[in-house]
């Protein structure tokens, strides 16, 4: 069990680095967005490199963010059900949820991902504007990148929710209660 703790918090900081970083990429997509914005409508300026900038930064911070978010338990639940059940009974929901949806769809999406972005570069994909920027490859490869930090995140709830269901008393405790301020930021 102390193996299984040590790569949860593994996992939870890998993902939990990759998602604070990524959220400090808001700042310039914020200012590229109102630039273009402001550029368009007070002086007929345009640039289809900043609208491409836009989408990519976009792009890459809810690719390199998902992992975070399903770790800390931001992602969208259906809370109508889902706060009448037991604390156990939402933990073997969680289980089967990893096991049979994310972990498959994450893997499809890094197989794919990967094929994708690399006949993107192998191709020398460039953007189908003249003004757009080059090496769409680049972005492409996000797709996997963040499909796998996803992966690693699911594999912190996946052991997170083991060792709440069959974990020592002083690790399951240890769970509900980081599974509960995963859930609940002002909790405690």
């Amino acid at each position: 069990m102390p193996f299984l703790a040590r790569l949860y918090r593994g996992a939870d900081s890998l993902v939990s680095h990759v998602g604070y970083l990524a959220g400090w990429l808001m700042y310039p997509l914020i200012a590229i967005t109102v630039f273009d914005v402001v550029s368009r409508r007070f002086f007929v300026l345009g640039s289809t490199y900043l609208q491409e900038a836009e989408w990519h930064l976009h792009t890459v911070v809810v690719m390199m963010a998902l992992g975070y978010t399903y770790l800390r338990n931001r992602h969208v639940r259906i809370d109508i059900f889902r706060s009448r059940w037991s604390p156990r009974t939402q933990a073997w929901i969680e289980l089967v949820g990893c096991l049979v949806f994310l972990a498959p769809f994450t893997l499809i999406l890094v197989y794919y991902g990967y094929r994708y972005s690399l006949q993107s570069w192998m191709q020398h994909e460039v953007s189908s504007s003249g003004m757009g920027l080059t090496n769409r490859w680049a972005i492409k490869a996000f797709v996997p990148f963040g499909a796998a930090f996803l992966l690693a995140g699911g594999l912190g709830v996946l052991i997170r929710t083991c060792l709440f269901l069959w974990g020592p008393p002083n690790l399951r405790s240890a769970m509900e209660d980081r599974a509960a301020a995963a859930a609940d930021p002002n909790f405690r």
